[in-house]
């Protein structure tokens, strides 16, 4: 196929290209407001059990930590310890460690909502586990916070090759099979 055929099919098919890569840069563009930006500190974190009867040997740490991140992540608690548009969450990364990750729109507010996450855990957690408490310890100092934006423009320019390239490869599948 020569050139002239190329611009042939794409000048027939002009709409459906425009529209499928304005759909991919609108798509691209108010992904960034779902995103969360702003200032990110992390603390990595041990989980550490202290078990009220010693001999007892049924306490699990994979499932604790587990435990304990889940109820750290949990959107309740975090709405009860943390204000101002401050997120915080847990990631196991072992058996007994974990990393907690804050967000705010200041970096001193990302610091905190760490802090703040670990002190109320530990007065909270004397009833989370039978027969054991669990308690958070720092692992290292807490990371300077580091500022997470995401680029609007670059965001809806890459939507826009992706709309883009989607279309070409329809229509071109479409005019193999001759569909």
């Amino acid at each position: 196929m020569n050139l002239d055929a190329y611009i042939k099919i794409a000048k027939s098919h002009a709409f459906f290209i425009v529209a499928l890569a304005l759909i991919g840069a609108i798509c691209g563009y108010i992904s960034t407001s779902h995103i969360a930006s702003g200032y990110k500190a992390q603390q990595t974190i041990f989980v550490k059990i202290n078990k009220n009867d010693p001999t007892n040997q049924d306490i699990d740490h994979q499932t604790t930590t587990d435990t304990v991140v889940a109820y750290i992540s949990d959107t309740d608690y975090q709405r009860s310890i943390n204000t101002n548009n401050t997120t915080a969450s847990a990631k196991k990364i072992a058996a007994q460690v974990a990393i907690i990750q804050a967000t705010s729109a200041q970096p001193s507010k990302s610091q905190s909502a760490i802090e703040n996450t670990i002190v109320n855990f530990n007065s909270d957690s004397k009833n989370l586990i039978k027969n054991a408490n669990v308690e958070l310890v720092r692992v290292g100092i807490t990371g300077a916070p580091t500022k997470n934006v995401l680029n609007s423009k670059a965001l809806a320019l890459a939507g826009a090759l992706l709309g883009l390239t989607a279309s070409i490869l329809i229509i071109s599948t479409s005019r193999y099979f001759r569909l």
